[in-house]
């Protein structure tokens, strides 16, 4: 089993919602609970704390809620270690520079000194194709010269043509 990262050495940051008092009774929000969350950027490891501020007051229209602070969804997707800008990154270089996921690995796109796993790599590029897939659907510009072309062939990493995959 290997040791857990170090984190000591991130930089902290701390997030709170943009609302410092209750939007009904106009008292100050108080902290409910807060927690933190280790993650890697392009130029830097952070250790990101959400703030998660309720109204405190005992006859409030709003009993219950919670603000989370939306810049937390901003840096990375939630559950995710890297940040938005590494994903994008990553695809980047992946689609555009069309980088190996072996060749992007050693490439480091980020400036810590951490390694990154194959799977890691992997991962991020298909989260970076969940985020564009959506736009890239609703652009016109982008779909009317492939409706012009009569097929597209697909071209699949690793496997030679020349060669049959037949187990037979």
């Amino acid at each position: 089993m290997r040791p857990p990262r170090a984190r000591r050495e991130s930089q902290p940051v701390d997030l709170y919602p943009p609302l410092q008092a209750c939007p009904t009774c106009h008292e100050a929000l108080t902290e409910g609970y807060h927690k933190q969350r280790w993650m890697m950027r392009l130029d830097q490891e952070v250790t990101v704390g959400s703030h998660f501020l309720e109204c405190s007051h005992p006859d409030g229209a709003r009993p219950g809620a919670v603000d989370r602070p939306y810049q937390e969804d901003t840096l990375a997707v939630r559950g995710d270690t890297f940040g938005m800008e590494v994903v994008v990154r990553m695809g980047e270089l992946r689609y555009d520079h069309n980088f190996s996921i072996t060749r992007l690995r050693s490439h480091r796109p980020t400036a810590a000194p951490r390694s990154i796993c194959r799977k890691e790599v992997a991962l991020r590029c298909e989260g970076f194709l969940a985020l564009v897939t959506p736009v890239a659907r609703q652009a016109q510009e982008l779909i009317a010269p492939l409706s012009k072309v009569g097929r597209i062939v697909r071209a699949i990493d690793g496997v030679q043509p020349a060669k049959s995959h037949d187990p037979r």
